[in-house]
């Protein structure tokens, strides 16, 4: 079910126009982000917000449910729980690959323009919430959509820093611009389609991390989970562990 340029832009545009006040106030509180790919998945409204069970999926059609996940996976794990058992469920997820950062004024509301931020967000970078699925990452019933996406970032900021630079503020919405990359995962193979080309078999945790562009944990955690899954077989050398594709 990939998203497709027209899809997107449609979904946006009702977002960002209000359309969606109709739905009740629940969905005002909802963020740009999570609000806009919901629509870009299943347009049709009387299966958005359902209840299953003990939950409310964000969507439940044909294709069983899915969840649009924009933070943190711990949440997921006893709604996936008890929504696998009875259906399949997908699991989306975005990952911002480009951002630009709109410093909002808290008290005039004042947005200032848009500024390129350095920072950059990899594929490899789902692991890090992964692990708090990982025992249902082998259920034939479960697939993962990883998005990289670009996205304007809305800060709300009250003054400056003693250095003169802003101080971090809190973040008050993310408005999607372009979806960049989607990748489908359901079977081992694809988790390896993650992985940086220039990685080598006889590879290890701190070659993973480098490559990746993932912190030292992050990349151990990646590697735990690709062997688990068939993935990757791992051997020791000496102290340490290497890492070799099984594909």
């Amino acid at each position: 079910m990939p998203i497709d340029e027209q899809t997107f832009r449609a979904a946006l545009d009702e977002v960002l126009h209000g359309r969606q006040l109709d739905e009740g106030v629940g969905v005002l509180s909802e963020r740009t982000l999570h609000a806009v790919l919901k629509r870009c998945y299943e347009p049709f409204e009387g299966s958005r917000e359902v209840r299953l069970g003990r939950y409310i999926a964000d969507i439940f059609g044909e294709d069983g449910v899915i969840e649009i996940q924009t933070g943190g996976f711990y949440p997921l794990r006893e709604k996936l729980r008890e929504f696998l058992s009875v259906t399949p469920v997908t699991v989306v997820h975005p990952i911002a690959r480009r951002r630009r950062l709109c410093w909002v004024d808290a008290k005039t509301g004042a947005v200032e323009e848009p500024k390129p931020s350095p920072r950059r967000g990899y594929p490899c970078e789902i692991f890090g919430e992964l692990h708090w699925i990982e025992e249902f990452l082998d259920d034939p019933n479960l697939r993962v959509h990883l998005l990289m996406v670009d996205l304007d970032e809305y800060r709300e900021f009250t003054g400056y820093g003693r250095n003169g630079r802003k101080i971090r503020g809190k973040r008050v919405d993310r408005i999607p611009t372009a979806i960049a990359e989607q990748t489908v995962l359901e079977r081992p193979e694809d988790y390896v389609r993650l992985l940086p080309e220039s990685l080598e078999d006889g590879f290890g945790s701190a070659d993973f991390a480098r490559a990746a562009h993932v912190d030292r944990g992050t990349a151990q955690t990646a590697l735990r989970i690709l062997t688990g899954l068939g993935a990757l077989r791992r051997d020791r050398d000496g102290r340490t562990y290497k890492y070799s594709f099984n594909w």
